[in-house]
């Protein structure tokens, strides 16, 4: 397969232009509803959340991670996170993009964008995939709504107005934690892998929301996505 060359600069991981336009391509790719291929299978780093935080946060606290009684202090809320993730069930699936985030688009000089990192796609339920790129908002009420307003504007169907939304985010949130973690404690890795891995577990021990943040987040985004659909499509961030 060829593909053309494009240019353009990464936006921002929480620029709000940026992730609705991502929520209209979302919506765009979910109308067309393109079936699966017969062989293809949910990867499970979506659906299923890692388990096993205890033993994986004595280990750390031990390695003298800055971050390591951070982590023993999520510890019961990461298993419970888990557990609420892993009861979710996948439902019907169509083709989708499966890595919607500002930072897999490039911004060109005329303001127009490119969608990137098409080698993830896949089996995804739709909604799935929209909570996974709200769930870098979460605790912000104005970018939910008119991210999801921007999404029910290009032809996005109703999503859950419970936590379940972002159970696709939360389970690559943390089956990423889990990695960075195992990584920074694997001294035969690349020193510098192992550097990134230290800082980004750190950031994401912080970042991973609590479920109450969820739920609140996820009846915003279920109340305001019709309502102030009329007004945030004035604004054609996402036709840039």
């Amino acid at each position: 397969m060829v593909q053309r060359w494009a240019d353009g600069t990464v936006p921002e991981r929480k620029d709000l232009p940026t992730a609705c336009w991502l929520a209209h391509q979302a919506a765009t790719i979910h109308r067309l509803g393109m079936p699966c291929a017969p062989a293809a299978q949910v990867n499970p780093f979506y659906t299923i959340a890692r388990t096993g935080w205890a033993e994986l946060a004595d280990t750390a606290r031990g390695a003298g991670f800055a971050w390591g009684q951070s982590l023993s202090d999520r510890v019961g809320e990461f298993e419970g996170l888990a557990a609420f993730v892993n009861g979710v069930p996948v439902g019907e699936v169509m083709t989708c993009h499966r890595d919607l985030k500002s930072t897999n688009t490039l911004v060109a000089a005329d303001g127009s964008r490119v969608l990137l990192d098409w080698d993830t796609s896949g089996p995804q339920q739709p909604w799935r995939e929209l909570g996974m790129l709200l769930l870098h908002h979460v605790g912000d009420d104005e970018a939910l709504q008119v991210i999801a307003a921007a999404y029910r504007a290009g032809g996005g169907e109703p999503v859950p107005d419970g936590p379940e939304l972002f159970a696709t985010g939360l389970a690559v949130w943390l089956n990423f934690l889990y990695g960075q973690i195992c990584g920074a404690l694997d001294l035969a890795t690349d020193n510098r892998f192992r550097a990134s891995a230290v800082v980004s577990a750190g950031h994401l021990i912080e970042g991973i929301p609590r479920l109450d943040a969820l739920r609140a987040a996820a009846h915003t985004t279920s109340r305001l996505q019709s309502r102030f659909g009329c007004a945030v499509s004035s604004r054609r961030w996402w036709l840039m």
